[in-house]
């Protein structure tokens, strides 16, 4: 595909990171023209082969992939390829509930720990069978307190985080102010009904102001990255 290959390398060399050292956070989004982020709900049928090249090149990057517990069960979430230099990225798994499938294909390698993410309340019970098989970050009392678990899984595992949904997690990162980098792809489709948003069931709080980094189209997609102005 005509100049997927450049698109790619661009990816690659921007610049993540902050001058104290912090986390980056990413959010990388698939939409249709009228905004919807599924098809029948799955995100696949909204891109094609550039966008997953994108999406794989993302994770590449990553050193954790933030992700909720609905998003990884609806997409059949399993063990990240390793990057270039031969490591997987933490997939880090948001449930409050802790209403995970620990028999699915994301846990069932022994060679590889995934995360959890959940509240210093969340069921001690739960808590313990988890942790068998993933490391758990506790942050927040009733609710995910996600400021507080970036920042730990930014300590314990790496910097660089891609968050990739779903819409309700995108919200609580955005209301506490936490992606610095909005990588959003629009497909050429327009899908109508009642579809949700990048961003939906979040607080209410003041605009976030970002900045085009660029916009690509390929393969009749379109490749945007935003970074925040803070």
């Amino acid at each position: 595909m005509d100049g997927l290959s450049e698109l790619v390398e661009m990816y690659r060399t921007d610049k993540r990171t902050h001058a104290d050292s912090s986390a980056w956070l990413m959010v990388n989004m698939i939409t249709s023209i009228d905004g919807a982020i599924a098809v029948e709900g799955l995100s696949g049928g909204l891109g094609n082969e550039a966008d997953f090249a994108v999406f794989k090149t993302l994770r590449g990057l990553a050193d954790v992939i933030l992700v909720g517990a609905g998003t990884a069960g609806a997409e059949s979430y399993k063990v990240p390829s390793p990057n270039a230099a031969g490591v997987r990225p933490v997939i880090a798994v948001v449930s409050r509930r802790l209403s995970i499938d620990l028999e699915s294909a994301l846990f069932a390698d022994p060679t590889y720990r995934p995360a959890v993410v959940t509240t210093t309340d969340a069921d001690a019970a739960l808590v313990g069978a988890i942790a068998q098989v993933a490391d758990v970050v506790a942050a927040g009392v009733g609710q995910v307190d996600v400021s507080a678990a970036v920042q730990q899984l930014a300590a314990r595992f790496g910097p660089t985080i891609l968050a990739e949904g779903g819409p309700t997690l995108n919200a609580q990162l955005a209301a506490d102010d936490l992606v610095d980098e909005l990588c959003v792809t629009t497909s050429p489709l327009v899908i109508g009904g009642a579809g949700g948003r990048m961003l939906a069931n979040g607080p209410v709080h003041d605009p976030r102001s970002f900045v085009i980094d660029r916009s690509v189209p390929i393969g009749g997609l379109v490749f945007a990255r935003y970074l925040r102005q803070r």
